[in-house]
Parts: C-alpha cells; sequence; structure tokens
C-alpha cells in the first residue's frame, strides 16, 4: 500500500535529472509510487546508477525511460526531451534536480570551479527548463 499522499501524478510522465543518487534517487522513486511513469535522467558516465532506480520504478508498476543528460549541453537538453517524447510521448513535470559542488574551502575554489558550478546548477537548469516549458507550451499545458 502507498503511503505518499495523493500528489495528482496518477498516469503522468515525469523526467528527473539527476536520478542516479541522493534526492533525485528519491524523488524518481517517489513519483512512481504516486503513480507516474518517470524518466529518470543522469550524466552519461553514471548512466549505471540508474539500473536499481528503474527496477525500483518497475517494481511499483510504473514504466521507466532512463536518458543520458549531459549539463549544460543544449544538444544534449534537446536529445533528452526528444529521447522521451519518443519513448514516453509526453512530459507532464519536470524535477531539475541535477546539480553539482566542488567542495574546497571558499579561499580555494578557483574560476575554473566556479564556472563548473554555475554552468550546470544555473545554466542546466534553466535551459533544461526552458526546453521542457517549449514543448509542454506546444501541447497546451504540463
Amino acid at each position: 500500500m502507498n503511503s505518499l499522499p495523493d500528489m495528482g501524478l496518477g498516469d503522468k510522465v515525469v523526467v528527473v535529472t539527476g536520478a542516479g543518487s541522493g534526492l533525485g534517487r528519491a524523488i524518481a522513486i517517489a513519483v512512481a509510487e504516486a503513480g507516474a511513469d518517470c524518466v529518470p535522467c543522469e550524466h552519461p558516465d553514471r548512466l549505471e546508477s540508474l539500473n536499481s532506480v528503474c527496477q525500483a520504478i518497475r517494481d511499483v508498476g510504473r514504466k521507466a525511460y532512463p536518458i543520458p543528460l549531459r549539463l549544460p549541453d543544449m544538444d544534449s537538453i534537446d536529445r533528452m526531451v526528444m529521447q522521451t517524447l519518443e519513448a514516453a510521448g509526453r512530459i507532464d513535470v519536470l524535477v531539475n534536480n541535477a546539480g553539482i559542488n566542488i567542495p574546497r574551502d571558499a579561499l580555494d575554489v578557483t574560476e575554473e570551479d566556479w564556472d563548473a558550478v554555475q554552468d550546470v546548477n544555473l545554466k542546466g537548469v534553466f535551459f533544461t527548463s526552458q526546453r521542457v516549458a517549449r514543448e509542454m507550451k506546444d501541447r497546451g499545458g504540463g
């Protein structure tokens, strides 16, 4: 029996970025438990981490469509959306969870560190939202 409150996700398609571990993993499984099919996305170098996530999604009777996503690569974002549409037919919800951190003392953060974090955590999030929103708008909602 599902102990989650009704989140209105029955038969929806939910994309979760950064779904291979941590909060993203928990969110991907939770939306499946709430009745949604899930598109867990992860960096191409970490796709294997989605195996157990997809199994947990399938164990609750929902579909899992694992898709690679390299942020903030615009072509990768576009491919993720197109692959999602091909596999699942639509996107109803985007959980833009992917993010990175370079754990250093503030006095040791380099410009390269700063740019890498901003590229994923700001640019990647914004342009993923923008691309998915365009699809949702064309469909009349999401």
